[in-house]
């Protein structure tokens, strides 16, 4: 029974040849248009959710007016921003700062190490972030 369908399908689409290379392109597209976006909702989805306690984490984002008009934005702030918000909200359990140092030298003992970009972060970050250490206290290395 089957067999008959598969064979009357192809003698049609040898038939109307055009008609069936139109219908096979437009499947494939929109099977190709799904799947591309099947596939960016599901990495959108997933970002940062590995963080424990993700929905008590917040970022700050910034936008920048000048004369009505937005100059600049992104993920950065004023340093004392951090220390502010949880002197005036009670709910802010803790706030961590992270800087970004660029092209330097990091020496421990006789061994120096050229970095493009390293970042310095407050001490509360390991409490905020699950981050899991290899080797040492996470107390006591900020």
């Amino acid at each position: 029974m089957i067999k008959n369908y598969v064979l009357a399908a192809v003698r049609r689409s040898f038939r109307n040849r055009v008609f069936s290379l139109v219908n096979i392109f437009g499947l494939t597209i929109g099977m190709a248009a799904f799947i591309f976006i099947f596939q960016y909702i599901k990495f959108e989805e997933s970002y940062d959710k590995f963080r424990a306690n993700l929905d008590n984490l917040y970022r700050v984002f910034t936008r920048v007016y000048e004369s009505g008009q937005m100059t600049s934005e992104g993920i950065w702030c004023g340093s004392a921003l951090g220390p502010a918000l949880k002197a005036d909200f009670p709910e802010i359990r803790e706030s961590a700062r992270i800087l970004p140092i660029y092209l330097n030298i990091v020496s421990y003992k006789e061994t120096k190490i050229t970095e493009p970009v390293y970042y310095m972060a407050d001490a509360a970050f390991l409490k905020i972030f699950s981050v899991r250490m290899t080797a040492g206290d996470a107390g006591a290395v900020l």
